[in-house]
């Protein structure tokens, strides 16, 4: 698969830079065969501090993009995401292959944002709560929530917010991370 083909799947643009180091990292780890050990990555330091011998490769080829460490972990992370992504829509297309023909009575499936609110917040209530932050403003609305929490309640009380979904296997950890960065 060429840069141009990675950019089409992924819906990247190639004159975009940010974008553009996705795209060289997804052809570095489609080249080497790594799709599955990003997928799967769970080093619990994270791909900046990783030892493994995979991040030295990576880092070699993409050592014209310039990356800082935490730019380069970062884009791994977006690699990640959408290596999750495509991996679950598969299981999601062979899953509607493969199911019979009956009717389910219930469908117990929610959307990923109704499922990460701790029931006890009221978000409305406390909405721009976050502001004291400086960078609120340029935040998307997931951190913006996020940021919300920790203010009204402290920022143990954000982790347990963007992270609940984690705990009650609602989310694997490569979304928790495309949400709140």
């Amino acid at each position: 698969m060429n840069k141009e083909q990675i950019a089409n799947k992924y819906k990247l643009r190639l004159d975009n830079h940010h974008d553009e180091m996705v795209i060289n990292a997804m052809f570095a780890i489609k080249k080497h065969k790594m799709e599955s050990w990003i997928y799967d990555f769970d080093d619990r330091h994270g791909f900046l501090m990783s030892t493994h011998d995979n991040i030295y490769i990576l880092s070699d080829e993409l050592q014209d993009d310039a990356h800082s460490g935490c730019s380069f972990a970062c884009t791994l992370r977006v690699c990640q995401s959408l290596l999750t992504k495509e991996h679950n829509n598969e299981l999601i297309v062979e899953d509607i292959e493969n199911e019979s023909n009956e009717t389910p009575e219930t469908n117990n499936l929610e959307p990923i944002n109704k499922k990460i609110a701790i029931e006890d917040i009221d978000h409305e209530k406390i909405k721009g709560s976050g502001k004291v932050y400086n960078l609120y403003g340029a935040m998307d609305e997931h951190n913006k929530k996020a940021m919300d929490v920790a203010a009204s309640y402290g920022m143990d009380s954000a982790f347990d917010y963007m992270t609940k979904g984690i705990r009650d296997g609602t989310m694997d950890y490569a979304t928790m991370r495309s949400l709140y960065g």
